[in-house]
């Protein structure tokens, strides 16, 4: 039974892939075309609206102007939710006020999705273009969770001061890349590859840290614990580990 629902998972995750990559290719078939049936466009923000509206049948032109629409709200509507809650929850709960109620909870989450649609509001206007902004969203989503991630699922180890230490560590030196761009000449593939070599090196440093700290801390722990042992109960108390390897020079110091 175990086995056969191995083949199951398998098999669905194989054909989610195989869906996704399908789905991948037609924007950028749909770009090809474009090029090649209006090469005089001069703004190629509106490559796919102008195919949409020139290039096919008012109808099925039409059906997909409103599906692009719809895609764009139903987009822009689940990072709104997705940025609401993850603040309201996972931010103010949690750090900031975690006795707050839950009424109290919805009104920072009501107040946190006005501040985020004025935000991003003055950030397509202020943007220079769509491939811009997208190229910003991804090098922080890639700077940010690809090392705690895969370091989740890999190392046992890990704890929320290493994430949160190459969190810091690989958004911080991006966002200081990107404030220096009149001095840093630096293209969005160099600038997440320094952002994702700052988050790694620090999430190293950070998990061999703690891990240090915690020994150092059994150590002593350990070594309080002989101290403490009476001199006639010394001897019945040799199952402990800095006994069994340091008798020697510690019976002489306990004596």
């Amino acid at each position: 039974m175990a086995h056969v629902r191995r083949i199951q998972i398998r098999l669905g995750v194989g054909a989610n892939a195989f869906a996704l990559l399908l789905f991948a290719a037609v924007p950028v078939l749909l770009g090809i075309i474009a090029r090649a049936q209006l090469p005089d466009l001069e703004d190629q923000q509106l490559a796919l609206p102008t195919l949409l509206r020139y290039g096919i049948p008012p109808l099925i032109g039409g059906l997909g102007l409103a599906a692009l629409f719809s895609a764009e709200l139903s987009s822009a509507d689940a990072i709104l939710f997705m940025l609401t809650t993850s603040l309201s929850q996972d931010l103010y709960r949690r750090f900031v006020h975690p006795k707050a109620s839950d009424q109290h909870v919805l009104w920072f989450a009501r107040g946190t999705a006005v501040v985020a649609r004025i935000l991003g509001i003055l950030l397509a206007i202020a943007a220079k273009s769509i491939i811009a902004v997208i190229t910003v969203f991804y090098t922080l989503l890639t700077v940010s969770l690809f090392v705690p991630v895969i370091g989740g699922l890999y190392i046992q180890q890990l704890g929320t001061p290493e994430a949160l230490a190459s969190i810091a560590a690989g958004v911080g030196l991006m966002i200081v890349l990107e404030l220096s761009e009149g001095k840093v000449h630096l293209t969005g593939s160099k600038l997440t590859s320094i952002g994702l070599g700052a988050a790694i090196l620090t999430f190293i440093i950070a998990m061999v840290l703690r891990n240090t700290s915690a020994w150092l801390r059994r150590s002593r722990g350990e070594m309080s614990q002989l101290h403490d042992l009476p001199s006639e109960t010394f001897i019945v108390n040799l199952e402990l580990p800095f006994v069994r390897r340091d008798y020697a020079m510690l019976s002489g110091e306990l004596r």
